[in-house]
């Protein structure tokens, strides 16, 4: 046990000193670990594991697609990992780097939806994780690129017509209250039944 003199205060401030940097240490998230952390994803969420996905997030985590839409905390963002893997979702990344702590990458993203809908994939120029000290992701900023946005918006018109014609029941019941899609597993299930029946409609 070290015992701290009266009579030498510069010791006893050191000693302080250097236990606030070790908390300090303790409590940061290196930058390796923040390129772990997104590694992780990528890994857990391709083999669709929700659980392990949902627990890389903060809970009042926050995912921003842009025009598509916000999600937040992790009643939401599972929905959406639920939805993805419907869709068996995959993700590519890219080009990871370290930028103001966040880590950014390029990603390439396809799904069973894209390929009903003529789209091979889509491109995210820049997706953008914030990694809080605690280790866990509390934001993810994923805008599609503009030739990817205009491709889906192309598409989802055409889709969305004939099935407001068609199915309208089924289609309207994929919407929440507010007339936003409402993302989960069995929507997702839903969702490409109907994109299905649209593919057999124009061939």
């Amino acid at each position: 046990m070290v015992t701290l003199s009266a009579t030498h205060p510069g010791h006893h401030m050191r000693y302080v000193s250097t236990a606030i940097i070790v908390v300090l240490a303790a409590s940061c998230t290196s930058d390796i670990d923040r390129l772990q952390l997104v590694e992780d994803f990528e890994r857990l969420k391709n083999a669709h594991d929700r659980e392990n996905t949902l627990a890389l997030f903060a809970a009042d985590a926050e995912l921003d697609f842009g025009p598509m839409g916000t999600m937040q905390g992790h009643e939401a963002i599972d929905r959406i990992h639920g939805y993805d893997a419907a869709l068996s979702t995959t993700l590519e990344f890219d080009g990871c780097s370290i930028e103001d702590s966040d880590v950014v990458c390029r990603v390439t993203e396809s799904n069973d939806w894209l390929k009903i809908a003529g789209i091979d994939s889509i491109g995210y120029d820049e997706v953008r994780f914030t990694i809080n000290d605690a280790g866990k992701i509390a934001r993810v900023s994923a805008i599609p690129s503009g030739e990817s946005i205009a491709a889906i918006g192309t598409a989802l018109t055409a889709f969305g017509g004939w099935a407001q014609q068609h199915e309208p029941e089924r289609f309207g019941a994929l919407l929440d209250a507010q007339g936003n899609f409402d993302y989960s597993f069995e929507n997702g299930q839903k969702v490409l039944q109907l994109l299905r029946e649209w593919q057999g409609a124009a061939d």
